[in-house]
């Protein structure tokens, strides 16, 4: 299992190397595809699925971040192939009955989607391009921390561990077992 050190020398390093190959290789293929990566913060409010559970519970919002590579691949009038593959810091921060969790999570993350792109102008000799995309987005779910207790402290720490089953030897108070949980996510990016 990935350590919160060896996941950002990870994210740094393939940062890296993708400028360095969208830069390297951008002038050589101009005309049949474009490379670039991008990246930005994240907001997220987990909200719960059904309202009989989320009862008693305050959903506070979460902040993390994304950043990707990107593949573009130019098609007829003005659309276009965009393909994203990348890393993401995901959460969830919970208050209920005077306790909190405030959970990290860590994805890693792919879109295929199709762009519209249409010109126009913002003002007199200003001209801009627009666009809308559409397509489908899958999360794989690498893991995670994050620390528990009561509002008024600092709460415990404690680490995120995928296993297929729970033994007598999975008693340790500073892990979060997930049991035999679905680490794929499936969404849609509009």
């Amino acid at each position: 299992m990935y350590t919160a050190s060896k996941r950002l020398i990870v994210a740094k390093w393939l940062i890296i190397a993708m400028l360095l190959v969208s830069l390297t290789t951008s002038r050589v293929f101009a005309q049949n595809f474009s490379l670039g990566a991008k990246a930005g913060p994240l907001v997220l409010w987990s909200p719960f699925g059904d309202k009989e559970d989320g009862k008693g519970y305050d959903v506070q919002p979460k902040f993390g971040y994304y950043v990707a590579g990107i593949i573009n691949f130019p098609l007829k009038n003005n659309y276009t192939c965009v393909i994203e593959g990348g890393f993401s810091q995901k959460g969830r921060k919970v208050e209920f009955e005077g306790n909190f969790n405030n959970g990290t999570y860590y994805f890693v993350d792919a879109a295929l989607l199709l762009r519209k792109s249409f010109n126009f102008n913002l003002g007199k000799n200003i001209p801009a391009t627009g666009f809308f995309n559409i397509g489908p987005h899958i999360s794989y779910w690498l893991g995670g921390k994050g620390t528990v207790g009561g509002v008024g402290g600092d709460g415990s720490p404690y680490k995120i561990e995928f296993i297929d089953s729970l033994t007598a030897d999975d008693n340790d108070f500073k892990t979060m077992y997930m049991v035999d949980v679905n680490r794929w996510l499936f969404g849609a990016d509009i």
